[in-house]
């Protein structure tokens, strides 16, 4: 597995507010009840990250995506911590929804994103622990 240091705290900030955005915004679509809104932000989101379309990124399994986030054996950590979350804010979206069945399957694969984050820097990424906790 490739280690990856996170270094310039301009990179963490600018990480740090991307994603303080879109879970913002979802929370906001979310209270108004605009459920599927918000999975096209998520989407939206997903084809930013990875450079797919949405339903493409859905069908890759969790190591491919941390493959697509590896150039020259360094991991991109703040895209696969943004991945991550993106996952997990969808699963809890399609809980709200009653879709007990997609949401677990989007809070795994949150939970693998993440666990991939701890075990890929050096030092504490953000709330990745927690989000594992």
């Amino acid at each position: 597995m490739p280690k990856a240091s996170l270094s310039g705290d301009t990179l963490l900030r600018m990480l740090v507010a991307a994603i303080a955005e879109t879970i913002a915004r979802l929370a906001m679509l979310r209270t108004a009840g605009k459920f599927e809104q918000a999975l096209e932000v998520i989407d939206q989101n997903l084809e930013e990250l990875l450079g797919l379309k949405a339903n493409l990124v859905r069908q890759l399994d969790d190591t491919k995506i941390v493959e697509m986030l590896t150039n020259n054996d360094f991991l991109d950590v703040a895209s696969l911590y943004h991945v991550a979350e993106t996952f997990r804010q969808e699963g809890e979206i399609r809980a709200e929804m009653g879709q007990a069945a997609e949401a677990q399957n989007c809070q795994v694969r949150a939970l693998n994103l993440f666990l991939e984050v701890c075990f890929a820097v050096v030092n504490d990424f953000l709330e990745a622990d927690d989000r594992v906790d």
